[in-house]
């Protein structure tokens, strides 16, 4: 068995409340999965229009709010002041999915309206073009290979990781320290305190997320759920040390591609 070069690090950043574990630095992230997207459509655009057919790319926007993590909720106190238990996503996707009130937050940076506007104008002909545009070589570089032998077995691991001694006594913990504050237990979600809604954003949510928060913050709770995980993760990968990394490196690569590409066809996001 080749030798771990797996950096088992773990890096809670509260700033963008990213819990980063050790397969984070090789795999697909939210934002890479978008971006890619992104540049896929945008050549299937681009070919389109060398036979004719005009079809409008929405406007990448990066996103670095999804790279927040939910460890049992918030585990920030920026997360849980501004969303509570609501999963952490930009101002424009809470008021869509009826979070929040439409003269909430930040104005949208995409452009969905002008492009479904524009593209529901397509005939079945053209939308045909446009479908298999997406199946060109030089659309589908922007899809990443499937992930290596070590994804099942990570998967697996993580499912037995949350029924191990270790883990349940720590949930055990948080849960005694909501009982302890007077939160009471949520009973469909051991982890929350009871009362916790991940479809609302109020002043009751807030204070109950707020005191989750610093139930984590005394038990040191993230820190140590993310270094059982991290432990978890590299015990898999340290057997494909070189695969993982060759893997990581081929999606780096094809985030900077991708990038470059959208960036060289500022044409297909804007209107015609």
């Amino acid at each position: 068995m080749e030798s771990s070069t797996i950096d088992d690090s773990v890096v809670l950043d509260e700033k963008t409340g990213a819990v980063i574990l050790p397969y984070d630095r090789f795999s697909t992230s939210m934002r890479d999965a978008e971006v890619f997207r992104v540049a896929r459509t945008a050549a299937a655009a681009v070919c389109a229009k060398q036979q004719g057919v005009t079809f409008m790319v929405g406007r990448w926007v990066d996103q670095p709010v999804y790279d927040s993590e939910k460890y049992a909720g918030p585990w920030t106190m920026a997360q849980a002041e501004k969303f509570g238990f609501v999963s952490p996503m930009p101002d424009a996707d809470l008021r869509a999915n009826g979070v929040v009130g439409e003269d909430y937050g930040e104005p949208s940076l995409l452009n969905n309206a002008e492009v479904a506007a524009m593209n529901s104008q397509l005939t079945e002909e053209e939308s045909a073009v446009v479908e298999a545009c997406h199946e060109t070589e030089e659309a589908r570089q922007f899809a990443p290979s499937p992930e290596g032998p070590w994804a099942e077995e990570l998967w697996a691991a993580a499912d037995d990781l949350y029924e191990s001694p270790e883990v349940t006594n720590l949930f055990a913990e948080l849960g005694a320290c909501h009982e302890d504050q007077g939160l009471g237990v949520h009973q469909q979600v051991p982890e929350w305190p009871a009362g916790a809604d991940p479809t609302r954003i109020d002043a009751e949510q807030i204070s109950l997320a707020i005191a989750s928060v610093r139930c984590k913050e005394s038990l040191d709770f993230t820190r140590r759920l993310a270094e059982i995980e991290a432990a978890s993760q590299v015990e898999v990968l340290q057997n494909y040390p070189r695969e993982v990394a060759a893997a990581g490196q081929e999606i780096a690569d094809l985030r900077e591609r991708a990038k470059a590409y959208i960036d060289a066809h500022p044409e297909v996001f804007e209107v015609p």
